[in-house]
């Protein structure tokens, strides 16, 4: 659904692997994955960290200590 995150704390979908992403790299930010939580490594410019935490939907998402905002030239 256009403009709904899609970070999920629990999929709906079947499975083909359980537990098996690391990282995860959207048009808005880069993820790392750990203990069934979004670390939240990077967002890329002009998106924000506090504009993913509003959007994160039911997903439990955390601020890595090394974040970074990225912006491309």
């Amino acid at each position: 659904e256009a403009g709904n995150s899609k970070l999920m704390r629990k999929c709906s979908l079947p499975l083909t692997a359980v537990a098996e992403v690391d990282i995860l790299v959207t048009d808005v930010a880069y993820f790392e994955i750990k203990d069934n939580k979004f670390i939240l490594k990077e967002t890329f410019a002009p998106y924000t960290k506090e504009y993913v935490l509003e959007t994160a939907g039911d997903a439990d998402v955390e601020v890595a200590a090394d974040f970074k905002q990225i912006t491309l030239d």
